[in-house]
């Protein structure tokens, strides 16, 4: 219930609407200061998922408000900032297919065990990261790129007086 209840889970909705209620422009941060907030929101929730204290199901209910604000911090870091490691092409791609990622991850963790190379450390995590992003690709490629190729098709153009 805690992972999938929507009123347990409106932390990262919430954490949204502040952000687009207190930041009407793009922030503007020192480098410095970029760096520290992608360095702690990327450590937060490797430590929640590391630590073997972190695994009852009521901790998760501090647990993921963390991390949701720990990816707020990922994003207000690099959100106006010019680090070229975001323009590489397979981050861009990832962006692409992130909708599919985030739909078939839970798929491919299932399948995950089935598919590892038994003894291959991190076997799980390997295939069940290739299967998920295998399914976004298709998923894109086949759903989502001819759907939005047909968005200017429906685009609102203002009529002006004759």
């Amino acid at each position: 219930m805690i992972w999938c209840a929507t009123p347990l889970r409106l932390e990262p909705i919430a954490i949204g609407a502040l952000m687009a209620l207190f930041f009407d422009r793009i922030p503007k941060f020192e480098t410095r200061t970029r760096v520290i907030m992608l360095g702690t929101g990327v450590m937060i929730p490797i430590i929640f998922s590391s630590l073997a204290i972190f695994t009852s199901s009521w901790v998760d209910a501090i647990k993921f408000p963390c991390v949701a604000l720990g990816c707020c911090m990922i994003l207000m870091a690099v959100i106006g900032a010019e680090f070229k490691i975001l323009r590489l092409p397979m981050l861009v791609y990832f962006g692409k297919i992130s909708y599919g990622l985030y739909v078939f991850h839970l798929l491919a963790i299932g399948f995950s065990p089935r598919l590892a190379i038994p003894g291959l450390p991190l076997g799980k995590s390997i295939a069940a990261f290739l299967l998920t992003v295998a399914l976004a690709a298709l998923s894109y490629r086949i759903l989502e790129r001819p759907f939005l190729l047909l968005k200017d098709r429906f685009a609102h153009i203002q009529s002006r007086p004759a």
